[in-house]
């Protein structure tokens, strides 16, 4: 639970940060959106079955922006051996699944360290063109291409994140109902205008984007009633 909630608030961010970015992929959430729910109720997860845009939305997040970019440590089981390097039973890995211009496996136990270059997973451009573009389209609404990064942004095999139902559960529910009833916009500075913030994250296993200003406005009358119900609910 606790591992959760760094991620998924992250990862939520990263989504707040992109729509500040990307007003036009906003306004075409939002269309899908009303589209499938409508006005007249706060959308549930369940909608999400309906909505392949917002799956490609959060799933292009998670390409560009992923929680832990190193993943997670994990030990060789038995003696292995890569590009005729031997990699000794018990020796730590860490697979870079974001690095932009290669990924890293850190082998650690040898001295200083022994940098493999692999692929660049979730920023190989000649899987993902222009890698840091959020791009939504660019998996064409197909779950089997959106399943891909997912593979990666939640670790490798058995040692797979076992949280991943809960963190899906999080973060649909936090991009639907923001979707549903707010406009995400940028703050506005002194002088009245717009403040675009730039992307920087911070460094360690899990990765934040830095504090950055917005504006929730909500996008009618409606939701904003929608929104009182709930926040009155006991």
């Amino acid at each position: 639970m606790g591992g959760g909630l760094d991620t998924n608030m992250t990862t939520a961010l990263s989504f707040f940060l992109d729509m500040l970015l990307y007003p036009d992929i906003q306004h075409k959430e939002q269309i899908e959106v009303d589209s499938v729910v409508g006005t007249d109720r706060l959308p549930e997860v369940k909608d999400i079955a309906s909505l392949p845009f917002i799956r490609s939305i959060v799933t292009e997040v998670l390409r560009l922006h992923p929680a832990i970019p190193m993943g997670i440590p994990h030990a060789v089981t038995q003696d292995d051996s890569y590009n005729g390097m031997l990699i000794k039973k018990g020796i730590m890995v860490m697979a870079s699944v974001w690095y932009a211009l290669y990924s890293i496996l850190y082998i650690l136990g040898f001295s200083g360290g022994v940098h493999i270059h692999t692929r660049h997973m979730l920023h190989d451009p000649e899987v993902y063109p222009d890698p840091m573009d959020f791009k939504p389209e660019r998996y064409n609404n197909d779950d089997a291409e959106m399943q891909k990064v997912i593979n990666l942004a939640f670790g490798f095999g058995r040692r797979a994140c076992p949280g991943i139902h809960f963190a899906f559960g999080t973060v649909y529910s936090i991009v639907l109902t923001t979707l549903a009833t707010c406009d995400i916009l940028p703050a506005l500075n002194a002088n009245g205008d717009k403040i675009i913030p730039s992307v920087k994250y911070s460094s360690g296993n899990i990765s934040f984007p830095e504090h950055f200003p917005l504006h929730l406005k909500t996008r009618s009358s409606k939701a904003e009633t929608l929104l009182a119900e709930v926040a009155t609910v006991p």
